[in-house]
């Protein structure tokens, strides 16, 4: 046994040193299991998430993050999803980061990680690398950070430069080199065992780097830009060389795995020693080592060993077959104190050396199978805190007592028969020992056996009975008092007085399948049967079990606790666990419906406050008996299985609980408080709108408001709760405020999703749930504005009231403008039509008139003189008298509107060519567009075409001794156009002057149009006129 000095920490204000002294010494389970060494184990690979399985470099951040190089990527752990910084859209016009080497961080919260590119900086703020060339004019690129001081990372290369990066100038220096051996290469492939960052550089408290080469440790002074080897002498001496370092900034220890052994160097007592020997056995070859303040983990050849500082103790674990640890060198502990070592190819081995919330037997650190077969199905108590459990041994050592004065779990000596069919025991601590039934086979005969086992191994009170078959197979065992025990067999109740080792049978009328016996006080009992209700029994003063009751008829009831302080009743079934009231009647139910995980249930406990506690077939729950909240644990939460149907459960005389399942046991104490060295934080790791990524220059978590358009309303938004050793047990939690009355809890790592979100301003309330305290626990909110489309806005529907106002208004205007101009135009050409018609009048009907005045004045004179000549002047003023009546109607014919006239345009046509025609031997066609009439509505343009043709007609009457006449009026495109032509005489164009020809071409001009006149000799007339509809 080797005695050695470790070197404590200044641990007092007058910086007294104290030097302690431990001894060393190995405890095996044949001996006893120290619980303190106890541990569990968790893993971290590739099925979680990592990009690969070989992480030589790890850094746990200020922020709770713990960081892993990959040979292809950067990883990313919060305790329960992986991220993997493997995209292009993390990297600023730089190559993605592949193999990692080293790990600084700065007083921002950025981080700086080696690569043989230079150095790669993780900016916080936007969630993205970019690269800096650290040794610009090398040979390569490698730069490796190791340290911040005063505003600067620190990075040395393969020549063992060192430079500085200024965080804020972003100006690089190369400050020294080191007198040191250089680095053949920083792949571990060509390291040739001795893996440089196994001992890598780093900084103490006092500002001074550290620096591991093969045979020499150096001290590097920044600020004087000096370099030591503070124990030089000592390392030449013991011809040492170096494997792996440890710096433990809590006791300022630094610790150095080397072919020797552990060497240990005080950084305040400046005092040195080395660990050569651990027990019997020579320490060589420590190529890995970390330490705390509690244990230290060292690897010396293949063996992993884990010393504890406080107890004294060391323990070798036995974990190279379950894990590649002998592949592994790379050990250290993170801010919780759990040990994190590389399972090279495969991930990151966590060991945790706290116990969890529940005690599971056993554990990682327990080297035992004996639960691997039957698990655990009975519990008993010896006095003193010791529990004892039966176990599947080969070795006889059959009983395991968990010792919870001492810590420790040991094995004890007792023979089990070989053909063993049914097994139970129940304490008396009346009698100071437990009490065992055994049912077997011994010459193919069934025996019973029942003995009372001290804990000095001695047995008392042995009952053997070979007539079993009138019992059946004992089931269950009570004290009704201290002098006799109630058992139940399969085929009957007995008594049995343990000194006249006697059974008495019980007369009831339900006397077979029981399976177990229920003491509700010392007056009552509840019997449950296979396949029947549970019964209520009195004992009376005579030992008889008088029936009072069925306990929740038609339910198959197993098991019931009386909570004494409330008067009420808990019942486990196979519906799940049932409150009554003190008259048996059902106050609640507590299954699937109200949060209960398992509803087959297989044991039933209270604690000392009245709590309940169930084992199920989906791990334990428990209820609290005041706020009825449901707790439901897990694996995480350290259950030995999910089963537990071997329906083995016990409360010892400390309010210790035992439950026992298929692969171990449990024990916790309530109430129960777990462990806990992170505070659990809300994370927002990613927002997706409409499966893009929002804002990827700035980190997801640093948004507060999202202000979106309406046609962006399908968010994902992936939360998660950062808790780096109790991630997986937490859940989170979320609302949006004003439209949710309740939290929503979600697994912690999915994603929280909306789809569809109507235009709104919305308030996403984010926090984690902790179901030991059940309380709620808010902690950020995001803003979320979804913009309404332009045209549901209040603004848009005002500009468009002001538009509609204005465009009613300016239609009015238009429509009164327009009324107004054709009033105007209407009064215009009503006025110039007035004008025409009073040059008519005064030109024509004004010149017929005269004519007639001057013809009645002949008339009148010739009367006496010459009648003849009388009667021929009054001929001539009844024709001139017709023809002014014909005018005038034309003219007051053409001022009618065509809705108020009489008879249409093309009517009156026809009506004169009837008029004129119709008593001679001409015959006349005339075809006239019916859409003429309501066309030609102005005033001057009917004037005119009805006389041109008037004209038309008249001079085919008079003059072209025509047989036929044909007109033709049509519209066409807008444009009127009349054709006149006869088969009559003809005329020379030039030598005619008179016929109307001219009052008609006259009239054409007037109303813009145009005429044309052909005529030949023998061969008739012809004239095409076209009018532009006016």
């Amino acid at each position: 046994m080797l005695i050695f000095y470790i070197l404590a920490k200044n641990c007092s204000i007058k910086k007294h040193f104290h030097i302690l002294f431990f001894t060393l010494f190995c405890w095996n389970f044949s001996t006893g299991q120290d619980v303190f060494n106890t541990y569990s184990t968790s893993k971290l690979t590739p099925d979680n998430g990592l990009s690969q399985g070989s992480n030589y470099f790890r850094f746990e951040d200020s922020q709770g993050f713990m960081w892993l190089t990959g040979n292809d990527a950067l990883n990313r752990y919060d305790g329960k999803t992986v991220k993997v910084y493997n995209l292009d859209k993390y990297f600023d016009h730089c190559p993605k980061l592949q193999q990692g080497y080293g790990f600084a961080e700065d007083d921002q919260s950025n981080i700086y990680i080696g690569s043989v590119r230079g150095l790669y900086i993780y900016h916080r703020s936007q969630d993205r690398f970019s690269l800096q060339k650290i040794f610009k004019n090398n040979q390569d690129d490698i730069a490796m950070p190791f340290a911040f001081k005063e505003g600067k990372i620190w990075c040395f290369n393969k020549e063992y430069r060192l430079a500085t990066y200024d965080i804020k100038t972003h100006k690089t220096e190369i400050i020294t080199q080191l007198k040191i051996s250089h680095l053949l290469s920083v792949h571990i492939y060509e390291l040739e065992g001795n893996v440089f960052y196994y001992h890598y550089p780093f900084m103490d408290k006092f500002g001074n780097f550290w620096f591991i080469e093969n045979k020499e440790v150096l001290k590097y002074n920044p600020k004087t830009n000096t370099s030591s080897n503070p124990f030089k002498d000592f390392i030449r001496k013991k011809d040492i060389e170096f494997f792996s370092s440890y710096y433990d900034r809590d006791t300022e220890t630094l610790y150095f795995g080397t072919d020797k052994g552990v060497l240990l160097y005080n950084l305040i007592t400046n005092r040195v020693a080395l660990i050569e020997k651990i027990e019997d056995k020579i320490v060589k070859n420590v190529f890995s080592i970390a330490a705390n303040k509690d244990r230290m983990i060292l690897k010396s050849n293949k063996d992993i060993y884990f010393i504890n500082n406080n107890k004294r103790t060391i323990c070798k674990a036995n974990l190279s077959e379950k894990y590649n640890l002998f592949k592994s060198n790379s050990f250290g502990f993170d801010k919780s104190n759990r040990l994190w070592i590389c399972d090279d190819g495969k991930g990151q081995v966590i060991f945790d050396f706290h116990q969890k919330t529940i005690n599971k037997v056993p554990n990682e650190s327990l080297d035992i199978d004996y639960f691997s077969n039957s698990g655990v199905g009975r519990f008993a108590e010896f006095s003193n805190n010791k529990t004892v459990i039966p176990i599947n041994s080969p070795n006889q050592n059959n009983l395991i007592v968990d010792d919870r004065s001492k810590n420790e779990i040991r094995p004890i000596y007792f023979p089990i028969h070989k053909e063993l069919k049914n097994f139970g025991m129940l304490t008396d601590f009346y009698r100071k020992g437990i009490w065992f039934y055994e049912d077997y086979l011994e010459n193919k005969k069934h025996q019973k056996r029942l003995f009372l086992y001290h804990e000095n191994g001695k047995i008392d009170n042995e009952i053997i009975q070979h007539n079993i078959e009138d019992f059946g197979f004992q089931q269950d065992m009570v004290f009704f008092d201290n002098q006799r025990l109630l058992c139940a067999f399969t085929k009957g109740l007995y008594w049995l007085f343990p000194e006249s080792k006697k059974f008495v049978r019980i007369n009831v009328k339900y006397n077979i399948n029981l399976f177990k016996i229920n003491q509700v006080d010392k007056n009552h009992l509840a019997i449950s049967y296979i396949n029947n209700d549970m019964l209520l029994f009195e004992v009376t003063p005579d030992y008889q079990l008088r029936l009072i009751k069925k306990i929740l008829p038609k339910i198959q009831s197993f098991y019931i606790q009386k909570d004494l302080s409330r008067n009420v009743y808990w019942v486990g079934s196979n519906q799940g666990i049932y409150l009554l009231d003190k008259n048996f009647n059902i106050l609640k139910v507590f299954n699937a419906n109200n949060d209960l995980a398992g509803t087959y249930i297989y044991g039933l406990l209270l604690d000392n406050d009245g709590n309940v506690y169930c084992s199920h077939q989906h791990g334990l729950s428990s209820i609290d008996a005041k706020t009825f909240q449901v707790i439901n644990f897990d694996k995480n939460d350290g259950i030995q299985d999910w089963d537990f149907n071997n329906r083995a459960f016990y409360k010892a005389t400390d309010g210790t609980l035992f439950f026992g399942g298929v692969s171990g046991y449990n024990s916790f104490k309530p109430p129960l408080r777990p462990y806990s060295y992170y505070k659990p934080e809300v994370y927002i790791d990613e927002i997706l709108v409409n499966n893009s990524f929002f804002n990827s220059k700035r980190n997801s978590n640093s948004i507060s408001q999202l202000n979106l358009n309406y046609d962006q309303n399908n968010l994902s938004i992936k939360a998660l709760v950062k808790d780096l050793a109790n991630a997986n047990s937490r859940e989170l939690i979320y609302k949006l405020k004003g439209i949710d009355g309740q939290w929503k809890h979600l697994d912690n790592g999915r994603s929280i999703n909306f789809n569809n979100l109507a235009p709104n301003k919305y308030t996403l309330q984010l926090g984690v749930y902790d179901k030991f305290t059940n309380k709620e626990m808010y902690q950020k909110m995001i803003l979320i504005t979804i913009f309404a489309p332009f045209y549901k806005t209040l603004w848009f529907w005002v500009l468009m009231a002001f538009g509609i106002i204005g465009c009613f208004f300016w239609a009015f205007n238009i429509r009164k403008f327009k009324n107004q101009k054709r009033k105007f135009e209407q009064q215009l050409a009503l006025e110039q039509q007035r004008n025409r018609i009073t040059a008519d009048l005064h030109d024509d009907i004004g010149a017929t008139l005269s004519s007639l005045q001057i013809n009645s004045a002949v008339a009148n004179q010739l009367m006496e003189k010459n009648p003849l000549e009388a009667h021929r002047v009054l001929t001539k003023i009844e024709y001139q008298a017709q023809n002014l009546a014909d005018k005038i109607g034309d003219i007051i014919w053409s001022m009618k509107p065509s809705k108020d006239e009489f008879m249409t345009m093309s009517a009156r046509i026809k009506t004169f060519a009837n008029d004129i025609l119709g008593s001679t031997d001409v015959n006349y066609e005339i075809y006239i567009d019916p859409k003429i009439d309501k066309k030609i509505t102005d005033i001057t343009a009917r004037k005119n075409i009805v006389l041109i043709l008037k004209e038309a007609i008249n001079n085919v009457a008079k003059y072209s001794k025509a047989k036929i006449l044909k007109i033709n009026l049509e519209l066409v495109e807008n444009t009127i156009h009349i054709r006149i032509a006869d088969n009559g005489i003809g005329f020379i164009n030039d030598e005619t002057k008179g016929n109307g020809i001219g009052n008609m071409q006259k009239r054409v001009v007037e109303i813009k149009g145009e005429f044309t006149i052909t005529s030949t000799i023998n061969c008739g007339t012809s004239i095409s006129i076209t009018i532009p509809c006016p």
